[in-house]
């Protein structure tokens, strides 16, 4: 898989959602999160920091970032608050490496953000996760940016694939699987598996997937022997390569859906 280097990931963010951004310096900082902060201002939302120099704030805010058992019901309460307050949403702003994120591993990390995508898209807000280059290692910043739907900055090790959630067990990937990034690709389906038994992928824009990806959407279904998963808008090549190396016959809990 070749790996490209772009100052825009995907295309700005025009809605609420979990938004990657990557700084390289406090004028890219502002080159980027700014503008979401003043798109948060004008629809009326709260702003919300995780990672306040403030040792209350960021005790607290580690806590709920920390706890995924707990980060629904933290940000429940906010947007409960906030609402309370007059205000028509929340808007988080994470910056990461104030939540010393910086030493977890990549799997880690993003096995965290999907948490975090989740999360979001069931309560409806906006979150912003910024990463500053100098403070993360390449790699797991590319691995974290998986888990975003929309990502702004340059991304140094893009690994070419997005996997978010839209709610109700059901998940959006785009990008391209090959055997650079499957085993990112098996943590996220591992990782939605793990939360139903029906579970859907839509595919938007999946430009290429290879064997390595195959074999991991069959193993995932193995691994989850309750589980029955619907592949949704899969490509003409996709169904061709499913039905030429017998997934169909193999695989019986997998639905290729229209």
């Amino acid at each position: 898989m070749s790996v490209s280097t772009g100052r825009v990931q995907l295309d700005a963010p025009d809605r609420d959602g979990h938004v990657g951004v990557v700084v390289d310096s406090p004028e890219g900082y502002d080159e980027l999160v700014r503008p979401l902060l003043a798109r948060g201002e004008t629809r009326g939302e709260k702003m919300i920091t995780l990672g306040s120099p403030d040792p209350v704030v960021a005790d607290r805010a580690g806590g709920l970032m920390r706890c995924c058992d707990a980060l629904l019901r933290g940000l429940r309460s906010e947007l409960e608050l906030a609402r309370q307050q007059g205000y028509s949403g929340i808007r988080l702003i994470a910056d990461m490496h104030r939540l010393d994120l910086q030493s977890l591993p990549a799997r880690e990390l993003f096995a965290f953000e999907l948490e975090l995508d989740r999360a979001v898209t069931e309560l409806g807000v906006t979150m912003v996760c910024t990463y500053r280059s100098d403070l993360f290692a390449a790699r797991s910043v590319g691995v974290a940016m998986c888990a975003h739907s929309q990502g702004l900055g340059i991304n140094r090790h893009d690994l070419g694939f997005r996997f978010w959630s839209t709610g109700d067990h059901q998940w959006k990937m785009m990008g391209e699987i090959d055997s650079e990034n499957a085993d990112t690709f098996q943590l996220a389906l591992a990782k939605a598996a793990a939360l139903t038994s029906r579970l859907t992928l839509t595919f938007v824009d999946l430009r290429f997937i290879d064997l390595a990806g195959l074999q991991t959407i069959v193993e995932t279904v193995n691994t989850f022997p309750d589980l029955l998963l619907t592949l949704e808008r899969p490509s003409h090549s996709f169904r061709r390569c499913w039905g030429i190396f017998g997934y169909a016959q193999l695989c019986p809990r997998v639905v290729i859906a229209p």
